[in-house]
């Protein structure tokens, strides 16, 4: 394929992204109304789990959101008690937040309700249009790090 047309194909993938961002977040709303949780709650809620205890500015650098965004996000699932701050022996002043025990109850409970969900979502793609499609968008998330976008290496 010549590059204006591979160029064309990305410009087609990236333009749906917002829309398929938008219908996610909606679903993930509606899906875990009776948790009470939002889907930015959600989504640092199970990055946390993932990765393991990260700092405030660690997560929204991550994202890339503001620090006082992660922050606020953070304060609500604190205030549930979904995640405790931990000393962070690598800085005095910026704590650790890790899931607590009610938190990766919670991530179990969010995970089993959305299986039908994804099974639906998988209908009709085969496991290498999944890989490939995961493998383009790890890719244009890469590419899209700071670091990446001014040429330097990480």
């Amino acid at each position: 394929m010549a590059e204006p047309a591979r160029s064309a194909r990305v410009a087609q993938l990236i333009d749906l992204i917002p829309l398929a961002t938008l219908r996610l977040t909606a679903a993930a709303d509606r899906l875990h109304e009776a948790a009470a949780i939002s889907a930015a709650e959600r989504s640092s809620l199970l990055a946390l789990a993932q990765h393991g205890p990260r700092t405030v500015p660690q997560m929204a650098a991550a994202r890339p959101v503001s620090r006082q965004y992660m922050q606020r996000c953070i304060d609500a699932l604190e205030s549930r008690g979904l995640v405790a701050a931990k000393r962070n022996p690598a800085h005095a002043r910026s704590v650790l937040y890790a899931v607590t025990a009610k938190g990766d109850a919670l991530v179990a409970r969010l995970r089993a309700a959305e299986a039908p969900a994804l099974a639906h979502l998988c209908r009709g793609l085969t496991a290498g249009e999944i890989a490939a499609a995961t493998k383009v968008l790890d890719h244009v998330c890469a590419a899209l790090l700071p670091h990446a976008l001014r040429g330097e290496a990480e």
